[in-house]
């Protein structure tokens, strides 16, 4: 087993075998709850749930359907259901199992619960490894404007086994790409470069490169966890990504997050570089990584530009009516402007009609 180093108040741990660590103690809480996506093999937590029977600790095991409808209010009352059923206090834990909603939905119930419990997250997920699950925000949706409702409550410990990243279907592991693409061109022109030498097929990033990407996010949440300064450069490609994702089809969310993170990230450096910020061809290089990953890189049949910019100057990143765009000069350095609706509309609308 490798140790990883604290995030904040998070303990990261690199995990062999199983998603437990060997020397974790379940006997010092008074009863746990753990909260499992569905669609993760027995094989993976099964260990977890021995290691609480032979503690003697009560445990309440829960099977979620994961998605986005877990943060909307009908999916998180079950959560908060399931919490009282298991008679969780304040000396309980709780454990979530599964990808960034279940994370995101699970850890917002345990910072409220009774004032807020310790809970580890389990990231089973390559969007969760790199980016969910580390730094500590959780967060539910309301009135179709996303993580609107939400709290900083940083996990006890984080463990992650990349082994279960191999039961995954492929478009699972490119929303994980998105935000792994996101964290190098953050990290600087090492990391970039190195994805530069190749994506892998079959999408598996290596265990360094999945090191290499929470390190990014672990060093900038480290010297800002509530996001007063440099942390903000963590919305790169989110700011516009956020109100795509609360487009809807009969069959739910029309993208899903790292999709719309992609197309985020495409137009910020299209603008980074209108704006004679960015280095070109920074935009070819970054939509080439992505494009590499199966992931969109434009809008097709875009919602109206004013629906888009009503629901991000609602969204939390907006200060009176000027929203916080992150802007990349290149790979390592990243700019925090504030923009106005007119500002952003010319160029987004300009580069939608261009898709």
């Amino acid at each position: 087993m490798a140790f990883y180093p604290q995030s904040a108040a998070s303990t990261l741990r690199f995990v062999a075998d199983s998603l437990v660590p060997d020397k974790f103690d379940f006997s010092i809480y008074s009863s746990i709850a753990i909260f499992v996506d569905d669609k993760v093999p027995l094989q993976f937590y099964e260990p977890i749930l021995n290691r609480c029977s032979a503690d003697g600790v009560p445990c309440r095991h829960v099977s979620l359907t994961a998605g986005e409808s877990l943060k909307e209010f009908e999916g998180w009352s079950g959560i908060l259901d399931e919490m009282a059923e298991a008679g969780l206090d304040r000396s309980s834990l709780i454990v979530a199992i599964g990808g960034g909603s279940l994370g995101d939905a699970v850890g917002f119930a345990a910072s409220i619960w009774n004032r807020g419990i310790p809970w580890i997250a389990v990231p089973t997920t390559l969007l969760a490894m790199v980016d969910a699950h580390l730094g500590g925000k959780t967060a539910l949706h309301h009135g179709r404007i996303k993580n609107r409702i939400g709290s900083f409550h940083l996990p006890q410990e984080v463990w992650v086994n990349p082994d279960v990243l191999q039961t995954l279907p492929v478009r699972e592991l490119r929303q994980g790409w998105a935000e792994l693409i996101k964290a190098a061109l953050i990290g600087g022109e090492p990391f970039f470069n190195s994805l530069e030498n190749g994506i892998p097929e079959n999408l598996l990033p290596s265990e360094e490169l999945i090191r290499r990407a929470m390190e990014v996010k672990v060093s900038i949440v480290n010297g800002d966890l509530k996001e007063s300064g440099r942390r903000k450069v963590l919305n790169l490609g989110h700011t516009l990504a956020h109100a795509l994702e609360m487009e809807r089809t009969d069959q739910g969310p029309r993208w899903a997050h790292g999709e719309a993170v992609s197309m985020g990230l495409v137009f910020a450096c299209t603008m980074a570089e209108k704006m004679g910020l960015a280095e070109v061809p920074l935009t070819e290089k970054v939509s080439t990584l992505l494009e590499l990953s199966g992931l969109p890189v434009r809008i097709e049949d875009a919602p109206e530009t004013d629906v888009l910019l009503d629901r991000i100057e609602k969204d939390k990143k907006s200060r009176g009516g000027r929203v916080s765009w992150i802007l990349p000069e290149r790979p390592g350095s990243m700019l925090i402007k504030e923009l106005s609706r007119e500002e952003v509309r010319d160029q987004l609308t300009d580069w939608i009609q261009k898709g």
